[in-house]
């Protein structure tokens, strides 16, 4: 009789991480897919001080207990892992340097907008540091332009809606980077576009009316005239 025990199949549990591969920066690092997914792991591990439990690296990875030590060795060889043998890896300033210039980037670019008179302002209320996390991440999945022309838009809508009459407060950064939110998605051209068409119909029922009025304007200035005259005479 066979032992039962033996045949028990242990289970692999179900992955349930994702990572959005910024392959700019992967190209740049000279890391491939799985050593840039790991790394991306144990970077948010030691971001939030976090243990790195094979299980729950294998939920977040799809990499196995194998897979994970020879992916470790291989970011240890490039310089982005130290040696030591802790959980999380202390990690070198490697990583980081190929993302520095996106902080750049989001400060000059993104958070500052150039005003009228071409002077670069900060332009979203709300926390630096939050809508960089957020911006970050977005960047892995849209190009600096996109989202950028996005503000632009943006700002263009708020402004339509201010020379429309309607003084709408400008979102905190944080909450328009949101990904629950997707405010970055919205067709904002479109919307702006919709309000320069209300304030154009707004002004050209205006015409008319005005028309009218410097009519009766004329129309008074000359009876008055006309009165002078007559009384002269």
């Amino acid at each position: 009789m066979k032992n039962k025990i033996t045949e028990i199949k242990v289970k692999l549990p179900s992955i349930l991480g994702s990572t959005t591969i910024n392959h700019a920066a992967r190209i740049q690092l000279n890391l491939n897919a799985s050593e840039y997914i790991l790394m991306d792991y144990i970077y948010r591990c030691v971001q939030k001080k976090k243990e790195m439990e094979i299980t729950e690296t294998y939920r977040q990875t799809g990499f196995t207990v194998e897979q994970q030590e020879i992916l470790l060795r291989s970011l240890v060889m490039k310089g982005f892992v130290w040696p030591d043998q802790v959980s999380p890896p202390k990690i070198t300033s490697k990583w980081e340097s190929a993302f520095a210039d996106l902080k750049t980037e989001f400060d000059n670019l993104f958070w500052k907008k150039k005003d009228k008179e071409g002077i670069n302002k900060v332009y979203f209320p709300g926390s630096n540091k939050k809508a960089f996390e957020l911006y970050y991440k977005l960047r892995k999945q849209y190009s600096r332009d996109f989202l950028i022309d996005q503000r632009n838009q943006y700002a263009e809508f708020l402004e339509m809606q201010a020379k429309n009459g309607f003084d709408q407060a400008k979102m905190m950064a944080e909450r328009w980077l949101n990904p629950k939110n997707e405010n970055y998605l919205t067709d904002w051209k479109t919307l702006a576009d919709e309000v320069k068409k209300m304030i154009k119909r707004k002004e050209e029922s205006k015409k008319p009316v005005d028309a009218m009025r410097k009519s009766e304007v004329l129309d008074t200035d000359q009876r008055k005239s006309q009165y002078e005259q007559d009384s002269e005479q």
